[in-house]
């Protein structure tokens, strides 16, 4: 979206589609898809009226990638861009149960249930990091390990991006095979965060609040 300011207004738009949802707190990602040539439209809203003007994005002469070939390519980008986005998000949400936990966890210091809640906890945050460990790389280990970390399922599909999107072609059949082969283990993996959260959470939630532990604790 343009400002809205008084004077000229100007927008240059990359041509690329919007990235993979980042997790929460982390960096940002990658670019999104570049458009494939074809026709496109700009809107411009002035007082609930708009006008829209068409153009074209053309393919530089020199490649010889046909429109099917570009589809393809666009296709598979924008797969494995919203596979990334749903593994990211699911790596958000069992953070955000693990920060929970670890606040109730607290909150029952000094109960006299307190190591029933703790046992509990580190159960449940256990499961969480094993699926977080996974999906992302968490755990970097010396000079030699940031060069070198082991490479997850999310770096995997970020990877897997820069190959089919290295250049104007037609993806091979290799990289549908390792995109379906990503899709079924992270897939896996957000079944098993799912039934953590249809499960172990309610249970967890039920223990608290039958200790009727309370909602906000003051800094002694």
């Amino acid at each position: 979206k343009v400002p809205i300011s008084a004077g000229m207004n100007r927008f240059v738009w990359n041509m690329r589609y919007p990235p993979a949802h980042k997790i929460e707190g982390g960096r940002a990602g990658q670019s999104g898809p570049l458009a494939p040539p074809g026709t496109y439209q700009v809107r411009l809203t002035v007082d609930d009226h708009p006008q829209t003007e068409s153009f074209e994005v053309v393919k530089d002469p020199r490649v010889a990638a046909t429109e099917d070939d570009f589809k393809a390519q666009f296709d598979l980008l924008i797969k494995i861009r919203d596979k990334l986005s749903e593994t990211h998000d699911g790596v958000s949400e069992l953070r955000s149960i693990r920060g929970q936990v670890d606040g109730w966890e607290n909150r029952a210091k000094g109960h006299p249930q307190a190591d029933s809640v703790t046992s509990a906890a580190d159960t449940l945050k256990e499961k969480l990091s094993a699926i977080e460990g996974e999906l992302v790389q968490v755990e970097v280990k010396g000079t030699r390990g940031r060069l070198n970390p082991q490479t997850k399922l999310s770096g995997k599909l970020t990877d897997l991006t820069r190959v089919v999107d290295i250049a104007d072609f037609v993806p091979p059949k290799q990289a549908y095979d390792v995109f379906d082969d990503l899709s079924v283990q992270i897939e896996r993996q957000l079944e098993l965060l799912k039934g953590i959260a249809d499960s172990d959470v309610p249970a967890f939630n039920k223990l608290v609040s039958g200790l009727g532990l309370p909602a906000i604790v003051a800094a002694s």
